[in-house]
């Protein structure tokens, strides 16, 4: 199973008010399908104080976490995560319906010895002639080669901890 940490701090930058709010809520949605099938047993809304989230993550029946810092408020969610398998995701994309099977083979078969990376679906010719060039906007690892790793950013997470990329691509929500 899987601990979520949905990561709000670039939204509560680029967007205001109830545009915000939808970006997270189509965020959520898509991890639906992972907390019906079992994958996904919490998640963790991250994101600056005053940034309007806590009602969102209480109707969603997430654990809020309030900071300023974004270092200091991913390594909060990560303490309190209650699997050893943890999702860093960024809120304002949208997982792939193939992430889930992918999530789960990757659990089950590896055992996650390997950090896997899910980057954005390719938005210019560059990043479709080389998709490994995609920004990172998930990162699933254990726990405890996160915290090892001592980063919460995704580009500098993903490069630590040596991540192999997904297959599954998440897109950016309009």
């Amino acid at each position: 199973m899987l601990s979520v940490i949905l990561l709000g701090y670039e939204l509560h930058r680029a967007d205001g008010g109830s545009r915000r709010d939808e970006l997270v809520l189509r965020s959520l949605a898509s991890l639906v399908e992972g907390a019906v099938d079992g994958l996904i047993a919490d998640v963790a809304l991250v994101g600056p104080n005053g940034a309007g989230f806590g009602r969102l993550a209480d109707e969603a029946g997430c654990v809020m976490v309030e900071n300023d810092a974004p270092a200091k408020g991913a390594a909060e969610a990560l303490a309190g995560a209650r699997q050893s398998n943890v999702f860093f995701f960024l809120a304002g994309h949208a997982i792939d319906r193939g992430f889930i099977e992918e999530a789960r083979d990757a659990i089950a078969f590896g055992g996650l010895k390997a950090a896997r990376v899910l980057r954005g679906a390719p938005e210019s010719l560059l990043t479709r002639l080389a998709p490994s060039l995609a920004r990172p906007v998930g990162l699933l690892a254990r726990k405890e080669s996160i915290i090892e790793a001592e980063a919460t950013d995704l580009t500098k997470l993903a490069r630590r901890l040596r991540g192999v990329d997904l297959v599954a691509h998440a897109r950016k929500c309009v």
